[in-house]
């Protein structure tokens, strides 16, 4: 298993010098999360995305040079959310990490900015890792809306990757997940996954990764009932 995950992070490590040779810093709406420097998943995959997904990941990438700051979540249920599932999945949390910005919130995730209280989220800032979590805080009566636009994103995110069928992401993003809790939204897809009995027994992994991040999400709202 580490063997597997040194040589995962090698191969998307020598990627990114291949990609990203010469790019500029240029989004300084970005802001990079404090926990985001942990090791990524040794589940991100090896080759491009949809130019969709590229084009997001491309302008996460340019930020990723940017001097980072601490990830502020004002709304204390969303930022123990938050809290929760990075504790829970330590250093296998996304594989490299970025913000996502209110642009990406729009053109990416679908999510209008009229429609939430607040929007958190981060995503791997490479183009061969569908890796996600967000969390959004609905205003009232507008959290089904919210929750139809992460499910294109999530559908989008199944979509890239059955054409772009590396790494595994082919079976792991069929495991992405939208939960609501109230006014709360969120979408899932991170942890570890390999292929230890086949496609089946993978799916399985990554379902139950998803898992942990919604047991970790429901805790909060269990806690505060």
């Amino acid at each position: 298993m580490m063997c597997m995950r040194k040589i995962a992070l090698c191969l998307a490590a020598a990627l990114l010098t291949a990609a990203f040779a010469g790019c500029g810093s240029t989004g300084k709406d970005q802001v990079s999360s404090s926990s985001s420097s942990a090791p990524s998943s040794s589940s991100a995959p090896s080759s491009s995305q949809p130019s969709s997904s590229s084009a997001a990941s491309s302008e996460a990438s340019d930020n990723a040079d940017d001097e980072p700051v601490e990830l502020i979540i004002k709304d204390e249920k969303l930022k123990a959310a938050y809290d929760a599932v990075r504790a829970e999945f330590g250093e296998f949390w996304l594989a490299m990490p970025a913000v996502i910005t209110e642009a990406q919130m729009t053109e990416v995730y679908y999510v209008n900015a009229e429609d939430v209280e607040e929007f958190v989220g981060e995503m791997a800032f490479v183009n061969i890792s569908g890796d996600t979590f967000v969390g959004a805080k609905a205003k009232p009566g507008k959290a089904e809306t919210v929750a139809a636009a992460l499910e294109k994103r999530r559908e989008d995110i199944i979509t890239q990757f059955e054409t772009y069928p590396v790494n595994f992401m082919d079976i792991k993003s069929q495991a992405a997940k939208v939960i609501t809790e109230g006014d709360y939204v969120f979408l899932v897809l991170m942890g570890d996954i390999n292929v230890p009995d086949g496609q089946e027994a993978s799916l399985q992994m990554a379902e139950d990764e998803v898992a942990r991040a919604e047991k970790a999400i429901r805790s909060v709202f269990e806690e505060a009932k």
